[in-house]
């Protein structure tokens, strides 16, 4: 599996991943990514069937978007060979649950969760459970994300 980044290089010892919404890619954190360059090495992959990665959108299963969860694990190793010592997260809709599945599991510094949905293609939040602080953020006209809030 070949996966295409983003890497935004910084003096600092902070890194930061963003992970994008279905259907998009890499460049969508392009502007965000710069201006947070300042604080954080800031990566950002094109999740597999998406953008320059392996696979097409279409073909994608359900275990492929689980296995997504390992790409965000290769993509934190790598920020850890630049001489990252904290990871934090930001991930919209299908980025949004793929950050926090990670998080569960993982030491993270801070994550932001932008309209996540307690099951999206197989990525599902209905019964994780998670004790750190967590921002999570939707759009007025979200109807699932806000409910999907509500029940998480």
């Amino acid at each position: 599996m070949t996966l295409a980044v983003n890497y935004y290089p910084s003096p600092s010892n902070k890194g930061l991943i963003l992970l994008h919404m279905m259907a998009k890619n890499k460049d969508s954190f392009e502007e965000e990514a710069v201006k947070l360059q300042q604080y954080y090495k800031v990566i950002v992959p094109d999740l597999r069937g998406h953008g320059d990665s392996d696979i097409k959108f279409q073909e994608l299963t359900e275990d492929d978007y689980k296995l997504m969860i390992n790409d965000v694990e290769i993509v934190a190793q790598y920020l850890e060979q630049e001489g990252v010592t904290s990871i934090s997260l930001a991930g919209a809709s299908i980025g949004a649950n793929l950050a926090l599945l990670y998080a569960k599991e993982h030491d993270v510094e801070k994550l932001l969760l932008i309209s996540p949905g307690t099951r999206l293609r197989g990525l599902d939040l209905f019964r994780v459970q998670y004790d750190k602080p967590l921002l999570i953020q939707v759009g007025h006209y979200d109807a699932y994300s806000s409910i999907s809030v509500d029940e998480l």
